[in-house]
């Protein structure tokens, strides 16, 4: 799994680049002033513009990388979620709907992913528990929630 880059790695990676662009460039303008000084407007003007350049491609490759990096790790974890062998499900906390299954879920209560998501949280509880899991959705936060297990 790749690297993902933190915010103060790239900046550390932008910091040092223009550090080096200012000492570079600097000697080799201190150069050309003593040779023409013309030339070191035009040049000045230049630098700017090449500076500007530069960096946008640097904060361009950075960002890519970042982006690239996160893809990998959406992909891993939708990846766990998908082949987990415990049978599990996001649903939506207002009406209850499911918004994605895992495969074990549809293994285990035998409906297809089309028939979940036309489904709510309620059809794969016993009668007698959804009184109880109404009152446990209405004060649930986000992340992970433990009903037990239901029978179809």
């Amino acid at each position: 799994m790749s690297h993902l880059l933190s915010p103060l790695r790239t900046v550390l990676i932008y910091f040092t680049a223009g550090v080096f662009w200012i000492l570079l460039t600097d000697s080799i303008l201190q150069w050309l002033a003593e040779h023409s000084l013309p030339t070191l407007l035009r040049i000045q003007y230049a630098k700017g513009f090449l500076f500007v350049l530069l960096s946008s491609i640097l904060l361009f490759w950075l960002l890519s990388k970042s982006r690239s990096s996160v893809r990998s790790l959406e992909m891993a974890y939708i990846r766990i979620f998908r082949e987990s062998p415990q049978p599990m499900w996001i649903y939506d906390r207002k009406t209850l709907e499911y918004v994605d299954v895992n495969d074990a879920a549809v293994h285990l209560y035998g409906y297809t992913l089309e028939e979940f998501l036309k489904m709510t949280i309620l059809h794969v509880r016993p009668k007698e528990e959804i009184p109880k899991l109404l009152d446990a959705t209405r004060f649930a936060t986000t992340g992970f929630q433990n009903f037990g297990t239901g029978s179809t």
